[in-house]
């Protein structure tokens, strides 16, 4: 028996309009999060054991999923089952973020940003300009105005993804595969805290999907000072191609990625668009890039009474 239900009056079934608003809505959040993780439909597919048709049904929110299969979905997109039948989804990034903020505080913290809530939002300002983080999707120019900006300000250049290999002595492609999502965005967020903990000046390089990541994110948005490294779909496959990557040699492969850029950008834009400065850099060269990025930073830790140095 397939995962699609076997009986003859399946597609006939009326449904009340209560349940059709569900289907709707958590079918809307699968395909939102599996944008969120650059991830394909067919990928899905083969990281839950859920068959295509279903997972377009689902998505199209005409499929009546059973609980197991939405575990495997769930588990596939490394959320819980509650991320895709929550009632309220109305909530903004904004109230998510800081509901995870609020949730990882230590109880004899809670009572003190209450109070620092209630004065003002700008009391709230902690040393962040000892990390400067950048983020944004593969390609747009992380590592390279990342070591420009680090070497300017003296500070070492770290890419998170390289601590999260060294930390668990496997290459970033072989914890997915063998570990899984979850056991990587487990390590990530623990070698964030790690970085973060240490207190040294440093120029941060995540990898784009920490955005997804509430909690990581969150904790990233609330100790660095972060930075949205934005440009077009068509110049991250540029800037992609330009690193020799053989994955995108073949024509058709270049138009999937295409796609699959297209489609992640405008799912995590909302999450992205949280950092303290959004930087285009479409039309920039690096060294362009470069000094607009050091004045806005100037700009910026000015206004929060901090020294960038």
């Amino acid at each position: 028996m397939s995962d699609l239900a076997q009986h003859k009056g399946y597609k006939s079934i009326v449904r009340p309009e209560p349940v059709r608003e569900m289907l709707a809505e958590v079918g809307q959040r699968v395909e939102l999060i599996r944008a969120q993780r650059a991830m394909t439909r067919k990928r899905l597919a083969e990281l839950s054991g859920v068959s295509l048709a279903y997972l377009a049904r689902l998505e199209a929110g005409k499929g009546n999923i059973s609980l197991q299969l939405l575990m495997q979905v769930a588990a596939a997109l490394g959320v819980s089952m509650e991320a895709l039948v929550a009632e309220d989804s109305e909530v903004s990034v904004d109230q998510l973020l800081l509901q995870e903020f609020i949730r990882q505080l230590p109880a004899d913290r809670l009572a003190q940003v209450r109070k620092q809530l209630m004065q003002t939002g700008d009391q709230l300002a902690i040393k962040r300009s000892r990390c400067i983080a950048l983020i944004g999707l593969r390609g747009v120019g992380k590592t390279t105005l990342g070591m420009l900006l680090a070497k300017e300000l003296g500070r070492p250049f770290v890419e998170l993804d390289k601590e999260i290999e060294n930390e668990m002595g496997l290459e970033i492609r072989e914890i997915f595969e063998h570990l899984g999502q979850s056991e990587f965005r487990r390590a990530e967020r623990q070698c964030l805290d790690l970085l973060i903990q240490s207190k040294k000046p440093m120029v941060l390089a995540p990898a784009g999907g920490i955005v997804t990541e509430l909690r990581t994110y969150s904790l990233l948005l609330s100790s660095c000072i972060t930075v949205y490294l934005k440009a077009s779909p068509e110049q991250h496959i540029l800037r992609v191609q330009r690193q020799k990557d053989d994955r995108l040699s073949a024509p058709e492969v270049r138009g999937e990625a295409m796609e699959v850029v297209w489609n992640t950008l405008k799912a995590r834009e909302d999450l992205y668009q949280r950092a303290d400065i959004v930087l285009d850099t479409t039309h920039q060269t690096a060294e362009q890039a470069l000094r607009e990025l050091k004045a806005r930073l100037a700009k910026l830790v000015g206004q929060l009474g901090e020294v960038l140095d």
